[in-house]
């Protein structure tokens, strides 16, 4: 337990240095590449599962909401569902916004869920339920389900695991993109990073390496924040920060 614990504070040692004591990450560089390597990986990693978390979170918590869920169901008309068909009780002759982003059409004049700002919307149709969300979208066809669908309760119900399932996907999804996108970017800007002190005669290139991979941990914490504070400017700020903390870094340890 001593062990990792000790582990784990010289991380975020490591990580107070890359992003306020640039002078110290001689010290850091001096461990070699292989450290180095595992940091920003061990970085992004656990910077994209903590900013994929916190920026699904909102959506997945409202659309959870016992109260939200529940209000909108209850304004639903009654319906039956008998040999994999949705009816609405009477005729429907135009489509009914249970909410804004979940919607029943039994005519075929809607054929894709309306969406939020995050991609996320539910259309029913005589034939099943359209889930969509960022990263893809699903159909589930009443005649499947076994019955397991009758009522408003079995449809709420339904409709909650639905969504609860969807989750772990949608993360992954999100996570997987992070680490690829701003991973190929740290690379190419750390690359960019090293070659110029080298050309510059500053700094030998491995050592201009180890030392810009620790000189992208601004930029790596920033996917953690920009889903509280907002994306562009703070993003901005981060690369302009790493490029600083690689300059003091490379005029202390050159």
């Amino acid at each position: 337990m001593s062990s990792k614990t000790e582990l784990a504070g010289e991380f975020a040692r490591t990580v107070r240095d890359a992003l306020t004591k640039p002078r110290t990450l001689g010290a850091h560089a001096a461990r070699g590449m292989k450290r180095a390597a595992v940091y920003f990986i061990l970085l992004l990693c656990g910077s994209s599962i903590v900013g994929s978390v916190l920026q699904l979170a909102p959506s997945m918590a409202a659309m959870l909401s016992q109260g939200e869920f529940e209000q909108a169901f209850a304004r639903l008309p009654d319906f039956k569902i008998s040999g994999g068909k949705f009816t609405l009780t009477g005729n429907q002759t135009e489509p009914l916004y249970v909410t804004e982003y979940l919607v029943i059409d039994t005519t075929g004049n809607v054929t894709e869920p309306p969406v939020d700002g995050q991609g996320d919307g539910i259309l029913i149709t005589a034939d099943g339920i359209l889930q969509s969300d960022r990263f893809r979208k699903q159909a589930l066809l009443f005649k499947d389900m076994d019955d397991a669908v009758t009522s408003k309760a079995d449809l709420l119900s339904f409709m909650k695991t639905l969504v609860l399932l969807s989750l772990p996907l949608a993360l992954g999804f999100m996570v997987v993109f992070k680490v690829l996108a701003w991973g190929l970017f740290c690379l190419m800007y750390g690359s960019l990073m090293a070659f110029s002190a080298k050309a510059l005669k500053k700094i030998p290139l491995r050592k201009g390496l180890v030392l810009a991979a620790y000189a992208q941990t601004p930029i790596i914490i920033s996917t953690v924040i920009s889903p509280i504070l907002g994306g562009l400017l703070l993003t901005f700020i981060s690369i302009i920060w790493a490029g600083a903390v690689y300059y003091v870094a490379v005029r202390e340890n050159g």
